[in-house]
C-alpha cells in the first residue's frame, strides 16, 4: 500500500490536482469572487486528471510524473500572466512607474471643484441620542429621477468603426471626437466620428486602463493593477494634469456634469456596485446594482448611468441605484465592452474582443424603475442610508451601528464566500463598532422589542473609510 502512494503516477496527479486548486484559489482571491474562473479551474482539474491517467496507461510513471511537472509550471506560468489584468488576456510585463510630480502620500487634488450640494438630515434618530465618539456625517443628496422619467435606450446600429490600435479597453466621447485607450500598444487614439485617426500620444506601459471619460477640459482615466488603481488627469496632448488614487478597483468611468462627480462600477465577491467618489479619490456613496454578469464598463448621461455587462448587455441606472432599463444588444455575445454616449444620445460600445466600436441611435422611451430584489423572505426591510466617513490611509473598514430602539439590537456583518463574522448586542442609545476586512458584506439587524423589526443590506465595505448607520422605529 506504501508503494502505491509514494508511487510517480500518484504522486504526479496530487502535483496537478494541488497545483490547479492553488492556481483557482489564486485567480478567486485576485479577482475578489468565486465566479466563472473558479469554475474554469475545476474544469481544468478533471481535465488534468484524466491527461494524467491517460498519460500514465500509455507511457508509464516516469514519463507521467516528468509530463505533470511540466504542465503545472507552464499552467501556472499562464495563469501568472494574465493575472496581470483581471478579465483580461496576458500583458507584458510593466515597466516600473514613471516618476509623477505628486508625493505618493499627498495626491495631487483636480482644480475643479466639487460643486456644493445642500444638506439634508438622513439619521432616523436624533443625533443627540449618539455616544460622544460617534460623529455622523451625513452625504450630500444624489440627484433623483423622477417617476416615469425619459430613458434613452439602444435602439438601431447606425455606425462601425475600425479603431487604430488592437486592443481597445475604454472610450470616451470629447465634443465631436471620440478618444480610446489601446492596452497592447499602451497610446490614446483621437478619432473623429467616421472613425478617422486625428491624433494618438503614448501613455507608458506600466498599467493597464481601466475606465476613461472627459471632464470637459480633459481625459480622466483609471489607471494602474490590480488593488492600486490611480485616477489620472490628462490633457490632449498626454501631459499628466494630476493624479490620485482611487478607492476601490474601477470598471469603467463616468463623469457627472451636474455635481463634477466620477462615477465606476465594481465588482466583488460575486456582487455589482455602482460607486461614486469625488475628484480627488474620495469616496462618496456606493449602491448595490443588479447586473447579471460581471460589469464590464460605465459611463455617464445626464439622466443616469450605462453600464455594460459581460454578456454585452446594457442596464441603464439612475444616480440614486434604481435600474431603469436592462437591453439585449444584437451584436453577438461579446464580453469586455466599454460605452459611451455623445451628447445627441449616440451610444459607442468599444470591443476589446474583437477590436470594433459600436455606433447606436438611442431613442426616448417612457420607462419605470425596474423593481428591486426585496432583501429577504423573511420580511427584513433596508437599512437607511448609511453615511461615509473617511479614515486614515489604509485604515481597515469600520461598521458603526448605533441603536435608536428602546429595546437591544442584535446586529451581525459577514463577508460574503469567506468565513467572516462579526456579532453584538447593542443598548438603546449606543453604538456597535466594529473593523473588518475591506469587501462586500452583508449587514444585519434585529430586535424583538418592536415585533422583531429586522434590517438587511448588501454593502461594499472600502478600506480607509468608517460606515455608519443610525436605525429606529419608523417615523
Amino acid at each position: 500500500m506504501k508503494k502505491v502512494l509514494i508511487s510517480p503516477e500518484v504522486m504526479a496527479a496530487l502535483i496537478t490536482v494541488l497545483g490547479t486548486l492553488m492556481v483557482g484559489i489564486i485567480l478567486g482571491i485576485a479577482e475578489g469572487k468565486i465566479g466563472f474562473t473558479s469554475l474554469l479551474a475545476v474544469v481544468a482539474l478533471i481535465v488534468l486528471v484524466l491527461l494524467v491517467f491517460l498519460l500514465y496507461k500509455r507511457s508509464g510513471p516516469k514519463v507521467t510524473a516528468g509530463a505533470a511537472v511540466v504542465m503545472l509550471v507552464i499552467g501556472f506560468a499562464v495563469f501568472m500572466l494574465f493575472l496581470r489584468k483581471p478579465g483580461g488576456a496576458a500583458k507584458p510585463t510593466p515597466a516600473p512607474p514613471a516618476p509623477t510630480t505628486a508625493a505618493p502620500t499627498q495626491p495631487v487634488i483636480i482644480a475643479t471643484k466639487i460643486a456644493p450640494a445642500p444638506t439634508q438630515p438622513q439619521s432616523v434618530i436624533p443625533t443627540a441620542t449618539l455616544p460622544p465618539n460617534v460623529v455622523v456625517v451625513t452625504p450630500p443628496p444624489l440627484p433623483t429621477p423622477a417617476p416615469g422619467q425619459i430613458v434613452a435606450v439602444p435602439d438601431v446600429q447606425t455606425g462601425l468603426l475600425i479603431p487604430p490600435g488592437p486592443q481597445p479597453v475604454a472610450i470616451a466621447v470629447a465634443g465631436d471626437s471620440l478618444w480610446v485607450a489601446d492596452d497592447t500598444e499602451h497610446r490614446m487614439y483621437q478619432m473623429d466620428r467616421m472613425g478617422a485617426t486625428l491624433s494618438s500620444f503614448a501613455i507608458g506601459n506600466r498599467d493597464y486602463v481601466s475606465g476613461m471619460a472627459w471632464d470637459g477640459q480633459a481625459l480622466l482615466v483609471a489607471m494602474g493593477d490590480y488593488g492600486s488603481v490611480n485616477l489620472v488627469r490628462l490633457d490632449t496632448q498626454g501631459n499628466v494634469l494630476s493624479s490620485a488614487p482611487l478607492p476601490v478597483n474601477a470598471t469603467g468611468l463616468g463623469w457627472n456634469a451636474a455635481d463634477s462627480t466620477i462615477w465606476t462600477a465594481v465588482w466583488e465577491q460575486g456582487h455589482s456596485f455602482l460607486v461614486q467618489f469625488a475628484q480627488d479619490g474620495r469616496l462618496l456613496q456606493i449602491f448595490l446594482a443588479g447586473v447579471f454578469g460581471m460589469p464590464d464598463g460605465l459611463t455617464c448621461a445626464p439622466d443616469g448611468l450605462w453600464v455594460t455587462d459581460s454578456f454585452g448587455d446594457v442596464d441603464r441606472f439612475s444616480f440614486s441605484g434604481d435600474r431603469l432599463r436592462h437591453t439585449g444588444l444584437n451584436i453577438g455575445n461579446l464580453p469586455q465592452i466599454s460605452p459611451a454616449v455623445h451628447a445627441d444620445g449616440t451610444l459607442y460600445l468599444a470591443s476589446e474582443r474583437n477590436r470594433r466600436v459600436y455606433q447606436f441611435s438611442t431613442h426616448p422611451e417612457g420607462a419605470e424603475p425596474m423593481p428591486t430584489p426585496y432583501p429577504d423572505e423573511q420580511g427584513a426591510r433596508y437599512f437607511p442610508r448609511r453615511s461615509i466617513e473617511p479614515l486614515t490611509a489604509g485604515a481597515l473598514p469600520t461598521v458603526r451601528i448605533t441603536n435608536g430602539f428602546p429595546g437591544p439590537l442584535t446586529v451581525s456583518v459577514d463577508r460574503d464566500e469567506y468565513p467572516t463574522h462579526e456579532a453584538g448586542i447593542i443598548q438603546p442609545g449606543q453604538t456597535w463598532t466594529v473593523q473588518v476586512e475591506a469587501g462586500a458584506y452583508t449587514v444585519f439587524a434585529s430586535t424583538s422589542g418592536q415585533g422583531m423589526v429586522k434590517f438587511w443590506s448588501q454593502e461594499l465595505l472600502v478600506k480607509g473609510y468608517a460606515f455608519t448607520w443610525a436605525v429606529g422605529p419608523p417615523q
